[in-house]
Protein backbone atom coordinates (compact mmCIF):
# COMPACT_ATOMS: atom_id res chain seq x y z
CA UNK A 1 0.00 0.00 0.00
CA UNK A 2 2.64 2.33 1.20
CA UNK A 3 4.85 1.62 -2.06
CA UNK A 4 2.17 2.34 -4.27
CA UNK A 5 1.48 5.57 -2.66
CA UNK A 6 4.99 6.58 -3.16
CA UNK A 7 4.75 5.23 -6.69
CA UNK A 8 1.88 7.43 -7.14
CA UNK A 9 3.34 10.48 -5.40
CA UNK A 10 6.42 9.35 -7.82
CA UNK A 11 4.65 9.81 -10.77
CA UNK A 12 3.05 13.03 -10.31
CA UNK A 13 6.11 14.59 -9.15
CA UNK A 14 7.52 13.47 -12.65
CA UNK A 15 4.27 14.74 -14.76
CA UNK A 16 4.64 18.25 -13.01
CA UNK A 17 8.21 18.24 -13.48
CA UNK A 18 7.51 17.40 -17.10
CA UNK A 19 5.40 19.67 -17.65
CA UNK A 20 7.50 22.48 -16.34
CA UNK A 21 10.22 22.02 -18.39
CA UNK A 22 8.03 21.81 -21.21
CA UNK A 23 6.39 25.35 -20.19
CA UNK A 24 10.10 26.63 -19.96
CA UNK A 25 11.38 25.76 -23.30
CA UNK A 26 7.87 27.17 -24.59
CA UNK A 27 8.65 30.33 -22.91
CA UNK A 28 12.39 30.41 -24.21
CA UNK A 29 11.34 29.73 -27.91
CA UNK A 30 8.88 32.57 -27.45
CA UNK A 31 11.84 34.99 -25.96
CA UNK A 32 14.22 33.46 -28.76
CA UNK A 33 11.77 34.42 -31.25
CA UNK A 34 11.17 37.93 -30.08
CA UNK A 35 15.25 38.26 -29.49
CA UNK A 36 15.86 37.31 -32.87
CA UNK A 37 13.15 39.82 -34.47
CA UNK A 38 14.40 42.80 -31.80
CA UNK A 39 18.62 42.27 -32.70
CA UNK A 40 18.35 45.19 -35.04
CA UNK A 41 15.98 47.99 -32.99
CA UNK A 42 15.93 50.95 -34.23
CA UNK A 43 12.61 52.60 -33.07
CA UNK A 44 9.25 52.44 -30.41
CA UNK A 45 5.78 52.17 -31.51
CA UNK A 46 3.16 52.80 -29.45
CA UNK A 47 -0.70 53.73 -29.26
CA UNK A 48 -3.83 53.56 -28.05
CA UNK A 49 -7.08 51.45 -29.83
CA UNK A 50 -10.17 53.73 -28.89
CA UNK A 51 -13.97 52.87 -29.20
CA UNK A 52 -15.03 55.35 -31.75
CA UNK A 53 -18.26 56.15 -30.16
CA UNK A 54 -17.16 56.59 -26.36
CA UNK A 55 -13.71 57.88 -27.09
CA UNK A 56 -12.18 55.29 -24.60
CA UNK A 57 -9.83 52.75 -25.30
CA UNK A 58 -11.09 48.88 -25.99
CA UNK A 59 -9.76 46.43 -23.70
CA UNK A 60 -8.46 43.35 -24.51
CA UNK A 61 -8.39 44.16 -27.93
CA UNK A 62 -5.73 41.70 -30.03
CA UNK A 63 -2.83 43.55 -31.72
CA UNK A 64 -0.70 42.05 -34.65
CA UNK A 65 2.48 43.37 -36.25
CA UNK A 66 3.28 42.36 -39.26
CA UNK A 67 7.27 43.40 -40.81
CA UNK A 68 8.97 42.03 -43.49
CA UNK A 69 10.58 38.95 -41.87
CA UNK A 70 7.90 37.77 -38.86
CA UNK A 71 4.80 39.12 -36.72
CA UNK A 72 4.67 40.15 -33.11
CA UNK A 73 1.19 39.57 -31.95
CA UNK A 74 -0.17 40.61 -28.39
CA UNK A 75 -3.66 41.35 -26.37
CA UNK A 76 -3.91 44.16 -24.95
CA UNK A 77 -5.81 44.67 -21.83
CA UNK A 78 -5.99 47.92 -21.52
CA UNK A 79 -6.47 49.15 -25.18
CA UNK A 80 -2.31 50.22 -25.21
CA UNK A 81 0.03 48.75 -27.44
CA UNK A 82 3.99 49.06 -27.71
CA UNK A 83 6.17 47.42 -29.80
CA UNK A 84 10.30 47.91 -29.85
CA UNK A 85 11.04 46.81 -33.42
CA UNK A 86 13.62 47.71 -36.25
CA UNK A 87 12.76 50.23 -38.86
CA UNK A 88 10.63 49.24 -41.62
CA UNK A 89 7.31 48.97 -43.00
CA UNK A 90 4.68 46.69 -41.54
CA UNK A 91 1.05 46.48 -41.69
CA UNK A 92 -0.52 46.82 -38.02
CA UNK A 93 -3.70 44.84 -37.50
CA UNK A 94 -6.68 45.42 -35.01
CA UNK A 95 -9.39 43.23 -33.66
CA UNK A 96 -12.49 43.04 -31.51
CA UNK A 97 -15.20 41.29 -31.25
CA UNK A 98 -17.84 43.22 -31.90
CA UNK A 99 -16.08 45.95 -33.74
CA UNK A 100 -14.69 45.98 -37.69
CA UNK A 101 -11.42 45.10 -38.07
CA UNK A 102 -8.51 48.01 -38.39
CA UNK A 103 -5.44 47.75 -40.50
CA UNK A 104 -2.89 49.95 -41.38
CA UNK A 105 0.64 50.34 -43.09
CA UNK A 106 3.27 52.06 -41.69
CA UNK A 107 6.23 53.15 -43.03
CA UNK A 108 9.05 53.54 -40.44
CA UNK A 109 12.12 55.07 -41.80
CA UNK A 110 13.47 57.16 -39.00
CA UNK A 111 15.32 56.75 -35.51
CA UNK A 112 12.38 58.27 -33.03
CA UNK A 113 9.48 57.30 -30.99
CA UNK A 114 6.28 56.61 -33.00
CA UNK A 115 3.03 57.15 -31.69
CA UNK A 116 -0.01 55.56 -33.87
CA UNK A 117 -3.64 55.84 -32.59
CA UNK A 118 -6.21 53.52 -33.74
CA UNK A 119 -10.04 54.19 -33.90
CA UNK A 120 -12.00 50.74 -34.58
CA UNK A 121 -15.58 51.15 -35.80
CA UNK A 122 -18.37 49.23 -33.98
CA UNK A 123 -19.97 46.43 -36.05
CA UNK A 124 -23.86 47.85 -35.88
CA UNK A 125 -26.17 49.80 -38.52
CA UNK A 126 -25.25 53.22 -38.46
CA UNK A 127 -27.43 56.25 -39.82
CA UNK A 128 -25.62 57.33 -43.33
CA UNK A 129 -24.78 60.61 -41.40
CA UNK A 130 -22.87 58.35 -38.98
CA UNK A 131 -21.18 56.62 -41.34
CA UNK A 132 -20.07 59.71 -43.58
CA UNK A 133 -18.47 61.21 -39.83
CA UNK A 134 -16.75 57.99 -39.34
CA UNK A 135 -15.19 57.81 -42.68
CA UNK A 136 -14.16 61.96 -41.57
CA UNK A 137 -12.93 60.75 -38.77
CA UNK A 138 -11.21 57.70 -39.45
CA UNK A 139 -8.99 60.02 -42.35
CA UNK A 140 -8.52 62.92 -39.56
CA UNK A 141 -6.75 60.58 -37.14
CA UNK A 142 -4.50 59.17 -40.15
CA UNK A 143 -3.71 62.36 -41.31
CA UNK A 144 -3.18 63.81 -37.45
CA UNK A 145 -1.11 60.16 -37.10
CA UNK A 146 0.90 61.48 -40.62
CA UNK A 147 1.23 64.89 -39.41
CA UNK A 148 -0.66 66.28 -41.93
CA UNK A 149 -2.42 68.44 -40.14
CA UNK A 150 -4.04 70.46 -42.19
CA UNK A 151 -6.02 67.42 -43.58
CA UNK A 152 -6.74 66.66 -40.51
CA UNK A 153 -8.73 70.15 -39.52
CA UNK A 154 -10.93 69.80 -42.74
CA UNK A 155 -11.57 65.99 -41.80
CA UNK A 156 -12.50 66.75 -38.36
CA UNK A 157 -14.51 70.02 -38.98
CA UNK A 158 -16.92 67.69 -41.19
CA UNK A 159 -17.27 64.92 -39.13
CA UNK A 160 -18.03 67.36 -35.70
CA UNK A 161 -20.58 68.88 -38.28
CA UNK A 162 -21.68 65.54 -38.81
CA UNK A 163 -21.50 64.11 -35.29
CA UNK A 164 -20.81 66.98 -32.75
CA UNK A 165 -21.45 65.04 -29.83
CA UNK A 166 -19.33 62.18 -30.23
CA UNK A 167 -16.41 61.32 -27.58
CA UNK A 168 -13.58 60.80 -30.26
CA UNK A 169 -14.58 63.97 -32.56
CA UNK A 170 -14.34 65.86 -29.76
CA UNK A 171 -11.36 64.81 -28.38
CA UNK A 172 -9.07 64.38 -31.78
CA UNK A 173 -10.66 67.75 -32.62
CA UNK A 174 -9.36 69.44 -29.20
CA UNK A 175 -6.14 67.26 -30.28
CA UNK A 176 -5.58 68.86 -33.65
CA UNK A 177 -6.77 72.31 -32.48
CA UNK A 178 -3.87 72.93 -29.81
CA UNK A 179 -1.35 71.01 -32.40
CA UNK A 180 -2.14 73.98 -35.22
CA UNK A 181 -1.78 76.85 -32.20
CA UNK A 182 1.79 75.28 -31.95
CA UNK A 183 2.10 75.25 -35.34
CA UNK A 184 1.01 78.69 -36.16
CA UNK A 185 2.97 79.85 -33.67
CA UNK A 186 6.55 78.22 -34.57
CA UNK A 187 5.16 79.87 -38.52
CA UNK A 188 4.55 83.28 -37.34
CA UNK A 189 7.85 83.70 -35.64
CA UNK A 190 9.48 82.62 -38.52
CA UNK A 191 7.55 85.30 -40.65
CA UNK A 192 8.59 87.73 -38.23
CA UNK A 193 12.17 86.63 -38.86
CA UNK A 194 12.18 86.80 -42.41
CA UNK A 195 10.59 89.97 -42.64
CA UNK A 196 13.56 91.86 -40.11
CA UNK A 197 15.68 89.85 -43.27
CA UNK A 198 13.89 92.17 -45.39
CA UNK A 199 12.27 88.93 -47.09
CA UNK A 200 8.93 90.46 -46.96
CA UNK A 201 7.76 87.91 -49.84
CA UNK A 202 8.55 84.46 -48.45
CA UNK A 203 7.33 85.96 -45.24
CA UNK A 204 3.71 86.89 -46.86
CA UNK A 205 3.33 82.70 -48.22
CA UNK A 206 4.23 82.12 -44.41
CA UNK A 207 1.30 84.44 -43.02
CA UNK A 208 -0.98 83.10 -45.72
CA UNK A 209 0.02 79.25 -44.53
CA UNK A 210 -1.19 80.06 -40.88
CA UNK A 211 -4.26 82.03 -42.13
CA UNK A 212 -5.25 78.79 -44.42
CA UNK A 213 -4.97 76.74 -40.45
CA UNK A 214 -6.24 79.83 -38.37
CA UNK A 215 -8.35 81.87 -40.78
CA UNK A 216 -9.47 83.96 -37.19
CA UNK A 217 -5.88 84.12 -36.85
CA UNK A 218 -5.89 88.30 -36.24
CA UNK A 219 -2.15 88.44 -35.41
CA UNK A 220 -0.93 86.89 -38.48
CA UNK A 221 -3.41 89.04 -40.10
CA UNK A 222 -2.66 92.11 -39.05
CA UNK A 223 0.98 91.23 -40.16
CA UNK A 224 -0.17 90.24 -43.19
CA UNK A 225 -1.77 93.33 -44.06
CA UNK A 226 0.88 95.49 -42.89
CA UNK A 227 3.43 93.58 -45.11
CA UNK A 228 1.07 93.61 -48.28
CA UNK A 229 0.60 97.79 -48.10
CA UNK A 230 4.48 97.70 -47.38
CA UNK A 231 4.59 95.82 -50.35
CA UNK A 232 2.40 97.83 -52.64
CA UNK A 233 3.64 101.17 -51.58
CA UNK A 234 6.02 102.37 -54.69
CA UNK A 235 9.42 103.59 -53.35
CA UNK A 236 10.24 107.13 -54.03
CA UNK A 237 12.65 107.76 -56.72
CA UNK A 238 15.74 109.07 -55.64
CA UNK A 239 15.84 113.21 -55.96
CA UNK A 240 18.36 114.36 -58.89
CA UNK A 241 21.15 115.56 -57.96
CA UNK A 242 21.23 119.58 -58.32
CA UNK A 243 23.55 121.25 -60.66
CA UNK A 244 26.76 122.28 -59.26
CA UNK A 245 26.40 126.08 -59.85
CA UNK A 246 28.78 127.77 -62.41
CA UNK A 247 31.48 130.07 -60.71
CA UNK A 248 30.90 133.60 -61.22
CA UNK A 249 32.26 135.34 -64.35
CA UNK A 250 34.01 138.64 -62.89
CA UNK A 251 33.11 141.12 -65.76
CA UNK A 252 35.62 143.53 -64.84
CA UNK A 253 38.87 141.82 -64.68
CA UNK A 254 37.53 140.28 -68.19
CA UNK A 255 37.24 144.20 -69.14
CA UNK A 256 40.50 144.92 -67.75
CA UNK A 257 42.34 141.82 -69.75
CA UNK A 258 40.87 143.07 -73.13
CA UNK A 259 42.25 146.78 -72.43
CA UNK A 260 45.70 144.96 -71.73
CA UNK A 261 45.56 143.06 -75.06
CA UNK A 262 44.17 146.17 -76.73
CA UNK A 263 47.22 148.10 -75.75
CA UNK A 264 49.60 145.55 -76.58
CA UNK A 265 48.13 145.78 -80.26
CA UNK A 266 46.50 142.31 -80.09
CA UNK A 267 43.51 143.85 -81.29
CA UNK A 268 42.09 139.88 -82.06
CA UNK A 269 41.89 138.29 -78.72
CA UNK A 270 41.19 142.06 -77.19
CA UNK A 271 37.73 141.93 -78.86
CA UNK A 272 36.92 137.99 -77.61
CA UNK A 273 37.67 139.83 -74.26
CA UNK A 274 35.61 142.35 -74.85
CA UNK A 275 32.70 140.40 -76.49
CA UNK A 276 32.73 137.63 -73.73
CA UNK A 277 31.96 141.18 -71.14
CA UNK A 278 29.37 142.47 -73.44
CA UNK A 279 27.92 138.33 -73.47
CA UNK A 280 27.42 138.85 -69.65
CA UNK A 281 26.89 142.70 -69.11
CA UNK A 282 25.64 143.98 -72.77
CA UNK A 283 25.29 147.45 -71.28
CA UNK A 284 28.91 147.78 -70.33
CA UNK A 285 29.81 150.92 -72.58
CA UNK A 286 33.68 150.75 -71.91
CA UNK A 287 33.77 147.18 -73.47
CA UNK A 288 31.54 148.46 -76.40
CA UNK A 289 33.54 151.49 -76.95
CA UNK A 290 37.30 149.66 -76.96
CA UNK A 291 35.72 146.47 -78.89
CA UNK A 292 34.57 149.04 -81.83
CA UNK A 293 38.06 150.88 -81.62
CA UNK A 294 39.81 147.37 -81.96
CA UNK A 295 37.79 146.34 -84.55
CA UNK A 296 38.98 149.38 -86.82
CA UNK A 297 42.63 148.85 -85.85
CA UNK A 298 42.39 145.42 -86.53
CA UNK A 299 40.94 146.25 -90.04
CA UNK A 300 43.50 148.90 -90.36
CA UNK A 301 45.74 146.33 -90.55
CA UNK A 302 44.57 143.98 -92.66
CA UNK A 303 43.03 141.96 -89.39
Amino acid sequence: MLDSVKENTQGGNMKKYVLCITVLILFLQGCAKRTDLGQSKGVVLTGYIFNVETGNPIKNVKVSLAGAKDTLFIVSPTGKYAFDIPLGSYELIVSKKGFEIGKNNLKLSVKKNYNYDIILLKKRELTPQQKEAQVHLTNAVSAFNNGNIKMANAEITIAASLTPKNKTVIEYKTKISERITTLADSMFAQAISLEKAKKNEQALKVLEEILKLEPENKEALEKLNSIKTLLSEKPKPKPKPKPKPKPAVNVENIYKQGLSLFSQGKYKAAIGKFNTVLKYKPSHSGAKTYRTKAQKRSQALGG
